[in-house]
Order: structure tokens, then C-alpha cells, then sequence
């Protein structure tokens, strides 16, 4: 899309929808309990879907993906150096399996059916959320 800035007689090919992905907060309830938890991710559009966590650090944020019903994509973590925390939610966020993966790994998937996923990296900000999923519920 091109952008006429007032003032000036130049185009600026505006991109920012692009690379710039929407924060949300998102109200999940765990399998585990009838707990809420909140997570803040960002809603990614088709370019995000692509490169995922691929080539970031550890400290970029959780990413959420939201997929057709009729596909179950397999996930890998091929050139992202560091373990994440996949979680796969159903249409009403309710977490439906959960897995750690770690780095170079290939053939991720989930065995149920789900609408959206959310990447977690294992970090200090998200120790917490990952200490729950990976402990069964222990914070």
C-alpha cells in the first residue's frame, strides 16, 4: 500500500502491517484446573506464520497463531536456538496438549484438534508459565 505523506511529494510504501504484529491478551483455561491464565502474545499475520521464532532470541515475546480448522500443521524448530513451549488451544482457549520443544527439532504436532497455538520461549519473563505446563501445575 502506498502512502502520501502531507506536506511532501514523496510515496512511502507503508509495511508496518506486515512486520509489525498485534499484541493481545489472551484468557486461557489450563486442562489441569479450572484456573484462568493470562498470556500476552502476539497475533501474527501470514509472514509472522512463516518465520515464527526462527532466527530470534529467547527474549522475544510469545507469538500466537491462529489456523483454518481444517489444518493441522506440523511445527519444527529448525534455526531456533533456544527451548519454547508449544501450547495448542481449541476455539474457547482452553488448552487441549501442551509440549516443550527444544532446538532443531522437526515433526511437531498435536494428536487433537485445535484452532490456535501459542509459541512460548522459556525465558525468565514466562519461567512461571512453563514451570506450570512442564511440572503439572506447579507454581
Amino acid at each position: 500500500m502506498l502512502v502520501k505523506y502531507k506536506n511532501k511529494n514523496t510515496y512511502h510504501r507503508k509495511l508496518s502491517g506486515i512486520f509489525k504484529p498485534q499484541t493481545v491478551n489472551y484468557r486461557i483455561a489450563p486442562s489441569l484446573s479450572n484456573k484462568n491464565l493470562f498470556i500476552q502474545a502476539s497475533k501474527l499475520n501470514w509472514l509472522g506464520h512463516i518465520r515464527g521464532l526462527m532466527f530470534r532470541s529467547s527474549k522475544s515475546e510469545n507469538l500466537l497463531f491462529n489456523i483454518s480448522s481444517d489444518k493441522n500443521p506440523v511445527l519444527h524448530s529448525w534455526f531456533v536456538f533456544f527451548p519454547f513451549l508449544v501450547l495448542w488451544l481449541n476455539d474457547k482457549n482452553r488448552v487441549v496438549e501442551w509440549k516443550k520443544v527444544y532446538p532443531f527439532s522437526m515433526g511437531i504436532k498435536s494428536s487433537k484438534k485445535f484452532s490456535k497455538f501459542v509459541e512460548i520461549p522459556c525465558n525468565n519473563k514466562n519461567k512461571k508459565l512453563v514451570r506450570y505446563f512442564v511440572e503439572r501445575g506447579k507454581i
